[in-house]
């Protein structure tokens, strides 16, 4: 699994690992120039560069920029290194000593150069800052940013652009616009949170720090990526009957709601669900029926209290391997507390969703009874859960980490990206999917995806990896056919189901490490 850091936990694992040893430095500075290369070199293929001109500051990140000239130039690449001054840290000035050997003197840009008069380029690099700095541009670092925003040239930004606070994900004033990020060591935290018309396309290269390192200092927040996932998803058995692969009970729907509910049954049964009950109004089975005929409706008589006695009710919640509860349910305090109580009733297996979830606003003391429950809230529903999240986006990660912890359960907190919190603070991040998905009912379909892969074995948390995943890569496949722009919910679960094809054959590209 990839770890994701902070700037200052990303410092930590390299001073731990170099421990002032220079020679050990150069080692991971060769490292990083070398993944750089790799990724600038494909990228010229693609576009037919052959100029290229690097902002150099004077710090490590500087350093990473000057062994990148020496390896373009060796490539054949016509390559200008200019410096804002003397590369101050021991492997920095190695690296320009190696440079400086084999390819004469690197330019020191002065305090009043002219920045216009530079020669014509294919591409900028910008490797003057790296993730450490926090602030607005200033000094002499500011008219090269200002020159390559204004030049009407691709950029790439080494490990962060400069002006966005990669820890935080704040963009200051005059922050560069980069084409790309190419991220180095570790995916660093902010760059999640920023907007892709500051950072571009952000490709990480992991480096090869020490395990027992990485886990001293990182926290426990991962990437959700393609291995995870394929691990998570459940298999077929290959003599088993419908009730071998999941039977979900689904407490969901109401007048002029009961789209939700056809929405999760059709995305269950797409995700590989044997079997799906649906307790409904009995003026709710026709939509039921025409949008999901493969759902056996039962009629939903109240209080909850009388279900383990009520036929049809009782069999189906017997036989049921997981219960779907939320999706179209409305907030009419009454039902909220037939939620409550069938929640009380049924403790395990549980996928909360929607007005599953807003029933238990101002009720914590009987959400934490559950027995692991799997809640997807999306940011309005967190907040009447459990209070305002912090203004910063890499700060809801601790959030979901404390919370999953605190109430034991598997929190999913819907956005982009998508946060999974598990009870032992593990946090993991997806960015699976695409805007796409900013449309009526997608979680709706996501709950039922998470539900039935509860149903069919899978703990809370590889239910809720594999159902984000799974989902998102179901938006990515339609996306691929017909654009971000036309999706309904009601196309999404096919393709939840071609997504788990692909993943499992292993003929889906992997997810990108940053959006």
């Amino acid at each position: 699994m990839t770890f994701i850091v902070t700037p200052s936990q990303m410092r930590a694992i390299d001073q731990d690992t170099i421990q002032n040893d220079v020679d050990r430095g150069f080692y991971y500075m060769g490292c990083a120039a070398k993944a750089l290369f790799e990724e600038v070199h494909h990228l010229c293929g693609i576009h037919g560069w052959r100029h290229i001109t690097i902002f150099c500051g004077t710090g490590n990140n500087g350093g990473d920029g000057v062994y990148l000239a020496w390896l373009l130039r060796r490539a054949g690449y016509a390559v200008l290194p200019l410096c804002l001054g003397t590369v101050r840290t021991a492997e920095g000035a190695a690296a320009v000593r190696l440079y400086e050997k084999t390819y004469g003197k690197i330019d020191i840009l002065s305090h009043t150069e002219d920045l216009s008069q530079l020669p014509p380029t294919d591409v900028y690099i910008e490797a003057l800052l790296g993730t450490g700095a926090v602030g607005p541009v200033r000094g002499r670092v500011a008219p090269c940013v200002a020159h390559m925003n204004r030049s009407n040239r691709p950029v790439i930004a080494v490990d962060s652009p400069a002006g966005v606070d990669a820890a935080t994900a704040e963009v200051y004033p005059g922050a560069l616009q980069a084409s790309w990020t190419l991220s180095l060591g570790f995916p660093r935290v902010g760059h999640y949170f920023t907007d892709t018309s500051v950072l571009g396309r952000c490709i990480c290269r992991v480096l090869p720090y020490p395990k027992e390192i990485v886990q001293r200092h990182g926290d426990s927040v991962y990437l959700l990526d393609e291995n995870r996932v394929t691990a998570a998803i459940p298999r077929r058995q290959d003599r088993g009957s419908k009730y071998d692969h999941g039977v979900l009970f689904s407490f969901t729907g109401s007048p002029g709601m009961t789209g939700a509910a056809v929405l999760s049954a059709r995305a269950a049964f797409r995700s590989g669900c044997g079997m799906v009950y649906a307790a409904l109004p009995e003026d709710s089975f026709s939509a039921m029926t025409f949008g999901c005929m493969e759902t056996v409706c039962i009629p939903r008589v109240l209080p909850v209290t009388t279900w383990k006695n009520e036929e049809p009710l009782a069999t189906a919640l017997r036989r049921s391997t997981a219960r779907l509860v939320g999706c179209g349910l409305s907030r009419d305090p009454r039902i909220a507390e037939e939620i409550r109580t069938f929640c009380s009733l049924y403790p395990t297996q549980l996928v909360l969703d929607a007005d599953g979830l807003t029933a238990f606003a101002g009720h914590d003391e009987l959400l934490r009874q559950l027995d692991t429950p799997i809640l997807t809230p999306h940011a309005g529903e967190w907040q009447r859960l459990f209070g305002p999240l912090p203004p910063y986006g890499t700060e809801w990660i601790s959030r979901v980490s404390h919370v999953a912890q605190s109430y034991g359960c598997v929190l999913v907190l819907k956005g982009m990206p998508t946060l999974i919190g598990a009870p032992t603070g593990e946090v993991f991040l997806s960015t699976y999917g695409n805007s796409a998905l900013a449309t009526a009912g997608t979680g709706d379909v996501l709950a039922g995806c998470i539900a039935a892969f509860r149903a069919q074995g899978c703990n809370s948390l590889n239910a809720a990896l594999a159902g984000v995943a799974l989902h998102g890569r179901g938006a990515e496949l339609f996306a691929d056919e017909q654009g971000e722009h036309a999706l309904r919910a009601s196309d999404l679960p096919s393709y939840i189901g071609r997504a788990i094809h692909h993943t499992l054959s292993g003929t889906s590209d992997p997810a990108s490490p940053l959006p």
